[in-house]
């Protein structure tokens, strides 16, 4: 799978996992070398996505 495939908006399958709060599909995309620091159209990373709606666990891991 592609880690960095990205849609229209810049995000990857790792910003839709901090949005969601999935953090165990965000730590094997980390531990799979999925980029924690990639940015969408809008300027946000996973760790902004996992801010903005609360998911503190997968925010302590990324």
């Amino acid at each position: 799978a592609n880690l960095e495939l990205r849609s229209k908006t810049h995000f990857t399958p790792l910003h839709h996992a901090a949005m969601r709060g999935h953090t165990e599909t965000v730590r094997v995309l980390a531990e799979h070398g999925a980029d924690l620091f990639a940015r969408t159209a809008e300027g946000f990373t996973p760790m902004d996505w996992a801010e903005r709606n609360g998911h503190i666990d997968t925010m302590l891991l990324l």
